[in-house]
């Protein structure tokens, strides 16, 4: 098949999960009482958009996560070249969306609680409800920009650039046990849990794959 065309398809396939996702949190939120994206208390709408902050950066992070390497999924679609400037720059939108995501949730609690800020947050790492290891995961995600962005300039070897980045299989494991145990949409429809799962897994089947044949291969 022409490459034009296998781009193209690709660009569908990735914009469609997107929309897919977008449309069923829509679909979740406007119905809320207390409000949803466009409608209710400042702290609610604080909320619901730091979730879909939030949801936006796990998808992005399981694309990134299928960039890293010449998988065969991604690879089939996208050339190599392309696939290499959507993971370099793709992980600072991402790094992004996480930041907004922590902003927007803290402070709508705050504004909610009427607690300062400081303290929504020390709760919320001391509630056992997964806090710690979401805590966890956001250092790791910090640790893997903050590395990427020196070897952007030049400043770290691309080996050890490559090891920083074995930590973002911990982000994504992380981000995964957070969603399902501390996210709103995710406890309130199973429809949306399970679609995530299967995502989920099959991104990790195809790095797994990909991980697979490059150790049988010897590159590794």
């Amino acid at each position: 098949m022409n490459e034009k065309v296998r781009l193209l398809l690709g660009w569908l396939i990735a914009g469609g999960l997107f929309a897919t996702v977008l449309g069923w949190f829509f679909v979740l939120t406007a119905g809320n009482a207390r409000g949803n994206l466009f409608a209710g208390a400042t702290a609610t709408q604080l909320l619901v958009w730091g979730r879909l902050a939030g949801i936006l950066a796990a998808c992005g992070l399981l694309f990134l996560l299928l960039t890293m390497g010449k998988g065969r999924l991604l690879g089939w679609f996208f050339p190599q070249r392309i696939l290499t400037r959507l993971h370099r720059w793709g992980g600072f939108v991402v790094g992004g969306l996480a930041l907004a995501h922590f902003l927007s949730i803290f402070i709508g609690r705050s504004i909610a609680f009427e607690e300062p800020f400081g303290k929504v947050v020390w709760d919320f790492l001391g509630n056992g409800n997964w806090g710690s290891v979401t805590f966890f995961g956001v250092l790791l995600m910090v640790l893997v920009l903050f590395f990427s962005a020196l070897f952007l300039r030049k400043k770290m070897s691309s080996g050890a650039w490559k090891i920083t980045h074995y930590f973002a299989y911990l982000v994504v494991l992380s981000l995964f046990f957070h969603q399902i145990f501390c996210g709103t949409e995710f406890a309130v429809s199973a429809g949306f849990r399970w679609f995530w799962t299967a995502l989920f897994c099959l991104v990790v089947l195809e790095v797994a794959l990909w991980k697979g044949r490059m150790f049988f291969s010897g590159k590794q």
